[in-house]
């Protein structure tokens, strides 16, 4: 091409096995560049990334702008000298398309690739182009996928490891097959030992710290003993001797499924960028027991899998336990969002509204934790003390009186029914059995026979278990009165227990089984042209149902000030 005088180098390889890797593309387009007198203005290259990823490639990026840039000074890009046409793209022709529109109009008239010239303002070199794009780049990508997918599912089921770097303490054999790794598989061990023995994960993290335990490798990089990572050792069912694929997938065109045929079912979830994984379908996750030798035994594992999940402490729970009893409780009255507790450099310990931190909605509504903290507890204290124990005690006893007799009235007449059922059932079950045992049922209605009694014993095994539960019923209901009475005996005590605390975090402590959430309203002061901060003016603190339960639903206050709270605390010293 005589007029193509002036050009770019565009080279790529999706991995560092690929075919001809950026150092023969190199030594490809300098000989082919000589031989076409095309004077290579600038190169660029992308490593080790995918060809259907248009936005994420920053070599081919770069390429764009710089032809455009070069057309708006005066002095266009003739053409694009590229190893192969799957090179610059292995997107769909839509996407490829819209590639080479920007290169056209920055003036770009040609693409040279290792088999011929391409016109770019040819209109059947256009069509050729796309098709060449839709059924050989494009489809090229797909079947990879697919075959990339299908292989690691037959792996899977095996029992061999599907692929990637083993897990800690594994090695992968000649076979395909996980192999304890001589050196570190007792650190596995160890790990369950020691959750077994400290019975905490974070104190397991330093422990293996301390004792300067091997790290595991993350990304090719040294990682750390972290809780997370424990986390996921002590929940890995790898380690009981099972493979475990397909839990969460990410393919951008196929992704696991068991239940399918071949293993696995095209994705739909097709966007540029970053893809965020979606949990399969259980019966579509690959599960093979025994697959290679066991690291702790399945009920050990299951135990301690059990303890873990028993033990998690959900955010609001590790507030509370950080020092933020509040967190639980308060909600932010102008949007109904949460208020969780935060440490400012300046104010201290704050307790602030969720939507406004997490820029959803709503203003900078805080108030100080202690102040709040103070507030409500006296604010509750003096509820407590304004309820009349005895007409409490009254009602309740009488109402828990009334609640276990209809109980027990009900469950007896339950189990009056289910006992005469299952006689009944017992009775013509052995009657049906005996008939055909004697022949005296005809051979044509044996079928009709055998399936009515399938029926009847299938009746039988429910009305079992709910005579068992209706039985547990009624014994607990006979035990529910003393139980009343003995939360009641605290009940009444509690106006005492509360008047004598020291402090307000003793205090709540005891009041806050008795409540339910509390609203706090705020007055929004504007502070110039998008920030505002809300001032605490007055509550709402809604009960739980024991103080529902006398006719208290909820108790209004006014923000906490010297002269209310002043009166307050005469008002408790009475």
């Amino acid at each position: 091409m005589k007029d193509a005088e002036r050009g770019v180098t565009y080279f790529r390889k999706s991995t560092d096995k690929q075919e001809a890797s950026i150092p023969e593309q190199m030594a490809w387009a300098e000989q082919v560049c000589a031989r076409d007198q095309v004077r290579i203005a600038k190169s660029f290259e992308d490593s080790a990334i995918s060809g259907d990823k248009i936005t994420q490639r920053p070599g081919l990026q770069e390429m764009l702008q710089y032809c455009e840039a070069e057309a708006q000074a005066g002095r266009s890009v003739d053409c694009i000298v590229c190893w192969k046409q799957d090179r610059l793209s292995r997107a769909t022709a839509t996407h490829t398309y819209a590639i080479l529109a920007r290169l056209i109009d920055a003036g770009v008239k040609y693409l040279r690739t290792s088999e011929r010239w391409i016109d770019l303002n040819d209109d059947t070199e256009q069509v050729i182009y796309g098709m060449t794009q839709a059924f050989n780049a494009r489809g090229y990508v797909r079947s990879m996928s697919a075959n990339v997918t299908r292989g690691m599912a037959g792996k899977a089921m095996l029992g061999q490891w599907p692929g990637g770097p083993p897990p800690y303490g594994y090695l992968i054999g000649p076979d395909g097959k996980l192999l304890p790794d001589p050196e570190r598989a007792p650190y596995i061990r160890l790990a369950f030992e020691l959750y077994e023995e400290l019975g905490s994960v974070p104190r397991v993290a330093r422990e293996f710290r301390r004792r300067q335990i091997p790290p595991p490798i993350r990304n090719g990089k040294e990682g750390e003993w972290s809780r997370s990572y424990l986390w996921k050792v002590l929940t890995n069912r790898v380690y009981t001797g099972c493979v475990v694929w397909g839990r969460k997938s990410a393919g951008k065109y196929h992704h696991a499924a068991r239940s399918q045929p071949g293993g696995l079912a095209e994705s739909v979830r097709r966007t540029e960028g970053r893809r965020k994984p979606w949990r399969n379908a259980e019966e579509d996750v690959f599960i093979v027991a025994d697959a290679h030798e066991e690291l702790v035994s399945p009920e050990r594992f299951e135990a301690i899998a059990q303890r873990l999940r028993s033990g998690r402490k959900s955010g609001a729970a590790l507030r509370r336990m950080r020092g933020w009893p509040l967190s639980r409780f308060l909600r932010c009255a102008n949007c109904g969002g949460r208020m969780w507790g935060l440490s400012h450099k300046s104010l201290g310990q704050v307790y602030i509204c969720s939507n406004y931190q997490s820029g959803v909605r709503c203003h900078c509504n805080y108030e100080l934790a202690d102040k709040l903290l103070h507030w409500l507890s006296q604010i509750v204290k003096a509820k407590l003390l304004e309820l009349d124990r005895n007409q409490f005690e009254e009602r309740l006893t009488k109402a828990m009186t009334q609640h276990c007799a209809q109980a027990i009235g009900n469950a007896a007449q339950q189990l009056e029914d289910v006992t005469h059922r299952l006689t009944e059932l017992e009775v013509n079950i052995n009657k049906a059995t005996l008939r055909m045992a004697l022949g005296q049922v005809p051979a044509d209605m044996i079928p009709d026979v055998e399936r009515i009694v399938r029926s009847w014993k299938v009746e039988k095994e429910e009305l079992s278990r709910d005579h068992a539960a209706l039985e547990e019923t009624r014994l607990n209901a006979t035990l529910l009165h003393k139980q009343v009475t003995q939360a009641m005996e605290r009940y009444i005590n509690l106006a005492q227990q509360v008047r004598d605390t020291k402090t307000s975090e003793e205090a709540f402590e005891l009041i806050s089984p008795y409540i339910d959430r509390v609203e706090l309203k705020f007055h929004i002061e504007p502070r110039g042209k998008q920030q505002s901060k809300g001032r605490w003016v007055s509550g709402t603190i809604h009960f739980g149902p024991i103080i529902r339960f006398l006719g208290c639903q909820y108790a209004e206050f006014e923000a906490a000030s010297e002269d209310n709270q002043r009166s307050l605390e005469d008002g408790l010293g009475e």
